[in-house]
């Protein structure tokens, strides 16, 4: 059972013995649960301080990008330009990136390399 359920069931087994404090401070403390489970009660503010009730003090950490490969930082940077709504470096610079000697063309390079490398047979 749910508290919504169990509640009004509460109520009406503690209902006949009004006349006990107990019971009334009990009805009490069930009417009070009630209102916060339905958000009748005013919203509560609550401020958070940081040490001695001066400001949070947070910690901005930059990131490494020498632990990024080429590939890796030019991936980072496209991202980065589309999650900021900027031009993409292609875009921005004219860039064809077709043909011979362009970042395209290395990668399938490697590509093909590293297949030749892993190939059974080949030395």
């Amino acid at each position: 059972m749910r508290n919504s359920e169990v509640i009004p069931l509460l109520r009406l087994s503690l209902d006949p013995k009004k006349g006990d404090p107990r019971v009334a401070d009990t009805l009490i403390r069930i009417s009070e649960r009630v209102a916060k489970l339905h958000g009748l009660d005013a919203p509560q503010r609550i401020e958070t301080t940081g040490k001695d009730g001066g400001p949070i003090e947070t910690k901005q950490t930059e990131p490494d990008f020498d632990k990024l490969t080429l590939d890796e930082l030019l991936q980072y940077e496209e991202l980065h330009r589309k999650a900021h709504g900027l031009p993409t470096r292609e875009a921005e610079y004219h860039v064809i990136d077709e043909g011979p000697n362009t970042r395209k063309w290395y990668a399938a390079q490697r590509a093909a390399e590293t297949q030749l490398a892993t190939s059974p047979g080949t030395s």
